[in-house]
């Protein structure tokens, strides 16, 4: 899984710090911080994180598993 911020769309409602805050933090001018950039341990909360975002400010790409 890999996560991209995009700090510029964040209104700073502190939804993905309170559901993933090994993963996700605020700037010193309270927008979203990613704190790693790969979290395969914490995959759904860090789903549920993006989800809750009002402004879509965190993006999720799944690793591809490849061919079955």
């Amino acid at each position: 899984m890999k996560i991209t911020v995009y700090p510029d769309r964040c209104c700073a409602s502190g939804r993905c710090s309170d559901i993933a805050p090994e993963v996700f933090s605020f700037d010193d001018d309270g927008y979203v911080r990613l704190l790693r950039e790969r979290a395969d341990d914490t995959e759904k909360d860090i789903l549920d994180a993006a989800e809750a975002c009002p402004t879509a400010s965190i993006e999720v790409v799944l690793d591809d598993p490849g061919p079955r």
